[in-house]
């Protein structure tokens, strides 16, 4: 079942029903299959979930499990075979338990990762000119430089002089091959050391017109021989007829002594059991079906290793397959500094969204918030009505137990209140001694007013500071929204509600209707 007329998000959006970590889709709109090139009918059931890389999958899984929470956009990849989509992904419980996840193209935004995780262990940008402008890390350290030694460097000096006419042969056929792409077998050398070369199988892709290349791009497969394969700084694992038959010194570093049995998969019980499935899967299906993987996995216990694992077939003198080749890329440094930026993203979100005081929302935030309800309102019909309390005598408690005594009513009113809310509710804390509620989604004005009465109930309970307790009030107006509403006047209407309940005695509600 899709859905055809606009969604609750703008945009490209798909409603997820959650069970635990578990997720599948049950309605996606037309821009989100446009979006990522699929029938709508494709992304329904796990057709979403199996089309994003493993971590991924796990963040959003991970972020499923509380999607109320304040975060900033998922960053996620989608898409088991070039072109690899990069999506933003925000989350919104609806009110009916399941998950609105809005989808935004962040592909041209993280381009070159995209080519890199999509495609190979190895590859390069070159310009028009045919001077290297960019190497991934992880091909600088698969052959063993710094990448400042490869940029710059034109393609005369980085290929061995005898394999110059196979590129320029190459070049040729990019440019009448209607893809722009060529596949060319050369030998590329070190730029820092004298005759050290490796021999590369190429795969050249012309484009000039795109503004995050602006040339070529060469994705590349080393041949590895048994002595190359101890110079480069990878773990290697070679693999036939049901043997191990190869590693190299730092897979035995990486992986000890699981590496020295025969057993082509007796070493996947080095990693963590939730990482083992996906490695063996992949070990079998290049061995068995000549498949390509790239998985990622952590050794168990301790000295954790973060690795990216890249299989593929091997194959004997003949050309024959034989078995599995498995490269293994300690990327700890990379996994820890991308879960450190993550923890400082969502710092920084909630720094700039919340209430440093109560954890509330803030003004900002709150404002937001209320833009979306009252497009909902527009869009759907759906209910809205803001709730504006005023606390009454908050001055008096700031005078007799100070201002550390006054923060903690504010701390307890505000979970006082977000207590006795549902979880599509949202209570924010402008400043001061004010606190704002927005409530949808309700069938009739006497349920806000209830719910008004049953708050200044809970509000009046005394609260403990210290030793001793104080009490307050609280004055609250009520407003209720309609298509024409805009923000600024519902909160005139609730601020003015606020003031009529004061002139009539405190510690009451009234409503103002438009």
């Amino acid at each position: 079942m899709r859905i055809e007329a606009e969604a609750p998000l703008p945009g490209a959006v798909v409603r997820l029903a959650v069970d635990g970590g578990a997720f599948e889709v049950v309605h996606a709109n037309r821009r989100a299959g446009a979006l990522l090139a699929t029938g709508v009918d494709d992304l329904l059931g796990d057709g979403l979930a199996g089309g994003f890389f493993e971590d991924d999958g796990r963040i959003l899984a991970e972020a499923l499990r509380a999607p109320d929470r304040d975060r900033p956009p998922l960053i996620v990849r989608w898409g088991k075979a070039p072109p690899v989509t990069v999506l933003g992904i925000d989350l919104r419980r609806d009110t009916d338990g399941t998950v609105l996840a809005a989808l935004h193209d962040r592909t041209d935004q993280f381009r070159l990762d995209a080519i890199v995780c999509g495609q190979s262990t190895l590859a390069q940008t070159f310009d028009t000119d045919a001077i290297a402008t960019w190497i991934s890390p992880q091909s600088a350290a698969t052959i063993g430089m710094a990448a400042a030694s490869y940029v710059g460097k034109h393609t005369v000096e980085l290929v061995h002089g005898d394999d110059l006419p196979v590129v320029l042969r190459a070049t040729e056929e990019m440019a009448v091959d209607p893809d722009g792409t060529a596949i060319a077998w050369y030998r590329v050398g070190h730029p820092d050391i004298p005759d050290t070369f490796w021999m590369f199988r190429n795969t050249l892709i012309l484009r000039p017109d795109d503004p995050a290349v602006g040339g070529t791009i060469s994705v590349s497969r080393m041949v590895i021989s048994s002595a190359a394969a101890e110079l480069i700084p990878s773990g290697v694992l070679i693999s036939g007829s049901g043997r191990l038959q190869f590693r190299n010194l730092l897979a035995r570093r990486m992986l000890g002594p699981a590496v020295d049995t025969d057993d082509q998969l007796a070493w996947i019980e080095v990693l963590r059991p939730e990482d083992r499935p996906a490695v063996e899967e992949a070990l079998l299906a290049a061995a068995d079906l000549a498949h390509r993987s790239i998985v990622t996995a952590a050794t168990d216990g301790p000295g954790l290793l973060w690795l990216r694992i890249e299989t593929m077939p091997s194959f004997d003198a003949r050309g024959t397959h034989v078995g599995y080749a498995a490269t293994l890329l300690d990327i700890t440094a990379e996994h820890t500094a991308r879960e450190a930026m993550q923890r400082t993203q969502e710092l920084l979100w909630r720094m700039a969204n919340h209430d440093a005081l109560t954890g509330l929302p803030n003004r900002m935030q709150f404002h937001d918030r209320l833009e979306r309800a009252l497009g909902r309102t527009r869009r759907e019909g759906r209910s809205t009505a803001l709730l504006f309390c005023d606390l009454d005598h908050f001055k008096q408690v700031n005078d007799d137990f100070g201002h550390a005594g006054g923060d903690a009513l504010l701390v307890e009113v505000a979970r006082r209140l977000s207590g006795s809310l549902r979880a599509t509710d949202t209570v924010s804390r402008p400043g001061g001694d004010e606190f704002v509620i927005i409530c949808e989604a309700f069938d009739h004005v006497a349920d806000i007013e209830a719910l008004a009465g049953r708050l200044i109930t809970l509000i009046n309970e005394p609260v403990a500071i210290g030793d001793a307790r104080a009490a307050v009030g609280v004055c609250i107006g009520i407003a209720v929204a309609d298509a024409s509403s805009t923000a600024d006047g519902l909160l005139a209407r609730a601020d003015a509600g606020v003031y009529r309940a004061k002139r009539n005695g405190r510690n009451g509600f009234v409503t103002v209707i438009a």
